[in-house]
């Protein structure tokens, strides 16, 4: 056994050496996000080790030039520390008045029983694993109940969401397009059972490895150019995409060149042309599935996570620390009854009678 064990640390600590160049200089997604990682201990010991550092690290990051009035924008302010450590630190705002903190008009408002130590260890959770955790994973981890951890939940989904994503920016004027089923749980909260599914529709810049994505009820050619315009496929452009008669004529209608592979046929790389795959896209595929591996999502669910993991894969790269900070400064709003309104369009489970013919798209 012992053996055994040193023949293993050996291997373990050569196989760097022994893997292929390639291997080396290209990671996988999943290593690229453990690496950027932050151990739990860590987060533990700084900017959540109490109540007071998480209100400081928050106040840093969402006003990173000095505090700054919720209500008017002031930065005639001054500060107001409790003694009480768990207090929250509080400003009294010279030009209009009135007295705000972290939480005014910021997606921790609400509920408003959380401390800001747990929202930033919810923030970790959610940002920095290969893998999603389910909300009662996190509710059991942060100790709160089921209802409150999916508010805490819904609001840092929310954070994530672009409600007018920016066109990707194309260097090399080279896109791919693949869409998939998803999920395959047809089921409600409620026990509603849908009669169709949703389909998610990625689009992503070869050159910069960034990604847009997309929830659909319908998988129609409209909706198909509609979602490559506003992800930056434009006049001049190259697509590729898989054999899918829904792209018969796209490559026309938006004046770009059009490439396909028959995955019918087992062609994934057209042997003439190297270049024509969707590797990339279906690597985006490849790795959500295994991050979702945890959770079982229903299709009310699935705008949510499908924008966590455009968040997430777009970041790849970026620590998880950093990660946090962007979604702290992120001047969205609370998660009040008006804002879930208001979002309403791109956001509400879907419901059998929503799946009519060119349904509008679902941007994320």
């Amino acid at each position: 056994m012992s053996g055994r064990h040193s023949i293993t640390e050996t291997a373990e600590q050569s196989f760097d050496h022994v893997l292929p160049d390639s291997v080396n200089r290209d990671p996988s997604y999943r290593e690229i996000m453990r690496r950027t990682r932050q151990p739990l201990p860590e987060l533990f010991e700084t900017v959540a080790s109490t109540n007071r550092a998480a209100n400081r690290w928050l106040i840093q990051k969402r006003w990173s030039d000095g505090p700054r009035c919720a209500h008017c924008g002031s930065t005639e302010v001054t500060e107001e520390t409790p003694e009480d450590e768990d207090a929250e630190i509080r400003f009294q705002c010279a030009s209009c008045g009135k007295g705000f903190g972290v939480r005014t008009n910021h997606f921790t408002a609400n509920p408003p029983g959380v401390s800001l130590r747990h929202w930033v260890l919810a923030l970790h959770l959610m940002l920095s694993e290969p893998q999603f955790w389910s909300e009662e994973q996190i509710a059991r981890f942060l100790g709160l109940d089921q209802q409150t951890t999916y508010l805490v939940v819904h609001a840092i989904h929310m954070q994530m969401m672009e409600s007018d994503p920016s066109p990707l920016e194309s260097l090399a004027r080279v896109f791919e397009v693949d869409e998939a089923c998803w999920p395959k749980h047809l089921e409600s909260a409620a026990g509603e059972r849908f009669t169709h599914r949703l389909y998610t529709v990625v689009v992503l810049e070869r050159a910069t490895g960034q990604v847009r994505v997309w929830v659909v009820s319908e998988r129609t050619k409209s909706n198909l150019v509609a979602i490559l315009r506003r992800s930056g496929v434009r006049r001049g452009c190259t697509l590729y995409s898989d054999g899918w008669v829904g792209y018969e004529g796209v490559g026309q209608e938006l004046i770009i060149k059009h490439c396909w592979v028959n995955h019918g046929a087992y062609e994934f790389v057209n042997m003439d042309d190297p270049d024509n795959h969707i590797n990339g896209a279906e690597s985006y595929f490849a790795w959500t599935r295994r991050a979702l591996s945890r959770i079982e999502i229903s299709q009310e669910n699935l705008t949510r996570y499908a924008a966590q993991a455009e968040f997430m894969f777009n970041r790849r790269q970026v620590p998880v620390i950093e990660r946090m900070g962007e979604l702290a400064s992120r001047e969205h709003g609370s998660l009040t009854p008006e804002r879930i309104a208001a979002e309403q369009s791109r956001f509400a489970p879907p419901t059998p009678t929503m799946f009519q013919p060119e349904i509008p798209i679902q941007p994320l």
